[in-house]
């Protein structure tokens, strides 16, 4: 398991503005808290959700150099993008995890954190969406099949083939903004997503920072007081 941890103050606020390194450092945290808590639910240890976070803790590993990482900017907008590919994304995954771990409450909110953690920097991306690592939340008891495996850091002669090839074959930003045009003109629209998760999930919402508050009040104010 990482070996970080999230400042007290951090956790406490949590709407600083966090650079590259800190944000890498709180994804890998959150997610040995989500997988640690996977392995303890009754998901199988073969399921999308089980082996899915074990190979994202394995890649996000392979990220450290001892205390420092070492960050792959690609691979990360990827594996961001993967899971939550746009702005309302973020509320389709909470529907998911509501939806599906509805039974085991620690699960549901580590899951939960990580996706919040994840929300948190949306680093520029040429790449293909592609939807996969999105499965752990909308199909966890799938049989996991090392779909995951693609994500995995190569050595460095292969990643400087991966840049001359992404550069050649990858869509274009021309045509990537045009899929992300059209899947926004089919995804719902933020009132009907909010309504959903106010009135059929029971999701309370801070009315500043839109972020899930579990029946507490929000404490986004504090960035308010006068020397944060």
């Amino acid at each position: 398991m990482s070996q970080y941890r999230p400042s007290l103050i951090r956790r406490i606020l949590g709407q600083f503005e966090l650079n590259i390194e800190e944000w890498v450092k709180e994804i890998m945290w959150y997610l040995d808290i989500a997988y640690l808590k996977a392995l303890d639910s009754e998901f199988s240890k073969e399921s999308m959700l089980v082996s899915g976070l074990e190979e994202l803790v394995e890649i996000f590993d392979e990220m450290l150099e001892g205390d420092d990482i070492w960050i792959h900017p690609s691979l990360l907008s990827r594996i961001r993008y993967s899971i939550l590919p746009d702005e309302m994304a973020i509320y389709e995954r909470f529907s998911d995890i509501i939806k599906n771990f509805s039974e085991d409450k620690e699960l549901a909110y580590a899951l939960l954190d990580l996706v919040e953690i994840l929300s948190k920097k949306k680093p520029t991306t040429f790449n293909i969406i592609d939807y996969n690592i999105q499965r752990i939340f909308t199909n966890p008891n799938d049989e996991y099949r090392n779909e995951f495996s693609i994500y995995h850091i190569k050595g460095d002669e292969d990643m400087d083939e991966d840049t001359d090839e992404d550069t050649d074959e990858d869509i274009d930003e021309v045509e990537q903004n045009e899929f992300n045009e059209y899947y926004q003109n089919l995804a719902p629209t933020t009132e009907s997503q909010l309504d959903r998760l106010k009135n059929e999930l029971a999701i309370t919402l801070c009315d500043k920072c839109l972020m899930p508050t579990r029946s507490q009040e929000c404490d986004c104010w504090i960035l308010q007081i006068e020397g944060f």
